[in-house]
């Protein structure tokens, strides 16, 4: 065997180590294991069914999502009903008690706007190549990914980390501030199924600053349920926290005492 062909197998077999390929063949290598362009032109929206495992509590929860970037997701708490989403514009979220829908403050807001997209970033920023950076490469749990750093409308950058073998997203990470402070986080995606014509992990695990944060099972998965674009839009309209307080304040303040004229 010539030597160059020894050497180029021996790289190959090093864990970490990929041939070179540029990032249009990554996002079409991507595009390709979703079904292709043509079959991911006819999802127009998605449903997704299961659990939340977070330390002792499990709750069902049921997300849809819309393009180009609707979402609602469903929680069935112990004490009720949590539904957040996002309209395009606005990332909101209401409780079972609550009268009006909350504006998320702009952290939170920033990460349900960039989770919000029915397709992965990879896709629905192909064609603006400036907000999409091959870094290289990585392994992850073993497998060796493509390392894209993506930057989406919510201004939030993400690191996407794509399997060499079969272009899915294997793992998405990204820096953001949590309570005033800067705070990693870390999503690993498995389990993958074939829900014609995408491939949807059904296991998704997060953590934060390293440690498990939270566990999604999906239990069910359906393309295209149909879905009016003012379900995402916030129940009983949206208010700040600002004028929620104010609101309060006005319904619990004393009544004022009518002043008596001196006869």
């Amino acid at each position: 065997m010539p030597l160059r062909h020894s050497l180029l197998l021996f790289l190959l077999a090093l864990p970490g180590v990929l041939p070179a390929v540029t990032l249009q063949e990554v996002i079409q290598g991507y595009i390709n294991a979703q079904g292709g362009e043509e079959a991911i032109k006819t999802v127009h929206s998605l449903r997704l069914e299961g659990v939340i495992i977070q330390g002792d509590a499990t709750v069902p929860f049921i997300q849809f999502k819309k393009v180009p970037n609707l979402m609602r997701t469903i929680v069935e708490l112990p004490q009720g009903e949590f539904i957040s989403g996002y309209d395009g514009k606005t990332a909101w979220m209401k409780s079972r008690v609550m009268q009006h829908s909350l504006a998320m403050e702009p952290e939170a807001a920033a990460a349900t706007a960039t989770s919000a997209p029915l397709f992965s970033q990879l896709y629905t920023l192909r064609d603006q190549p400036d907000r999409l950076l091959l870094l290289g490469s990585a392994e992850i749990d073993g497998e060796s990914c493509y390392e894209v750093q993506a930057r989406p409308d919510s201004g939030q950058d993400i690191t996407f980390f794509v399997s060499a073998e079969n272009f899915l997203e294997k793992k998405v990470e990204f820096i953001h501030k949590s309570e005033g402070k800067l705070s990693r986080t870390e999503v690993y995606y498995s389990a993958e199924r074939k829900v014609p014509p995408l491939t949807i992990p059904f296991l998704i695990t997060t953590y934060q600053d390293g440690k498990l944060s939270n566990e999604i099972r999906i239990e069910k998965a359906a393309i295209n349920p149909g879905i009016y674009s003012d379900y995402f839009s916030p129940p009983g309209g949206i208010r700040t926290k600002e004028e929620i307080v104010a609101e309060q304040k006005k319904k619990t303040a004393p009544p004022a005492k009518a002043v008596e004229e001196d006869e």
